[in-house]
């Protein structure tokens, strides 16, 4: 079994996302098409002869809307196999590049989806650290946050996007475009940030058990922290 990449992922949420689209825009024009024909089955003379160009249009659009999802299939599948002999990698984007954004962004607005169909680009809860995921494991949080401090201060951001939002505009702000939230409470309050990456596309309710589970391991007793 070949290994699901970024770009896989890439080509399905597009295959996807235009099939989708497709489906949408016959269901808008078969709404349409039903209301000319209605007052014509009533009028004498003209019911016959409607229905039968109400069947041929049907036929027709419906003829034609087939085509184009196949089409589409038969696209993404190709662009999927184009991807395989390739062998493109799937080495990790750099934070807050455009790519970063767009994959937080995907996630945002179909997560769930991402997430049901297993596609790679579903984003997994866990700590950011350096730009890079921190394993949910005693010792590797001991070793990305050594100096830790009592006082946590723990970033989750919004919708469709990620943990490189603490930084936005911070090259403007303060001349560095690493210096986040984060950072200042850290160096004004003595705060240690933690910041949270996860798929903000998925119901509130599934995200329970993945917070659970991501700062049990944090506390020294099994507890999770304060979030206040």
């Amino acid at each position: 079994m070949h290994k699901q990449t970024r770009l896989h992922g890439v080509i399905d949420a597009a295959t996807a996302a235009l099939d989708g689209g497709l489906a949408t825009l016959q269901g808008v024009h078969t709404a349409i098409a039903r209301k000319p024909f209605a007052p014509l089955r009533l009028a004498p003379g003209v019911a016959e002869v409607s229905e039968v160009v109400r069947v041929i249009h049907d036929g027709i659009t419906s003829l034609v809307y087939r085509g184009l999802h196949t089409a589409i299939a038969v696209a993404g599948g190709a662009a999927r196999l184009a991807a395989r002999v390739a062998a493109t990698g799937d080495e990790d984007l750099r934070p807050g590049s455009p790519a970063d954004l767009a994959v937080a962004a995907i996630n945002g607005f179909a997560g769930d989806r991402l997430a049901r169909t297993g596609n790679p680009l579903a984003t997994t809860m866990g700590l950011r650290h350096h730009g890079r995921n921190v394993a949910l494991e005693r010792g590797a949080l001991a070793a990305a946050f050594r100096k830790a401090s009592p006082r946590l201060a723990v970033f989750v951001h919004g919708l469709a996007c990620n943990e490189s939002l603490w930084r936005l505009h911070a090259d403007r702000h303060y001349g560095n475009r690493h210096t986040t939230y984060g950072s200042r409470l850290q160096t004004d309050l003595g705060y240690t940030p933690l910041y949270v990456r996860y798929n903000s596309g998925l119901h509130v309710s599934d995200m329970a058990g993945n917070w659970r589970s991501c700062w049990t391991e944090w506390s020294p007793r099994g507890r999770c922290p304060s979030m206040s």
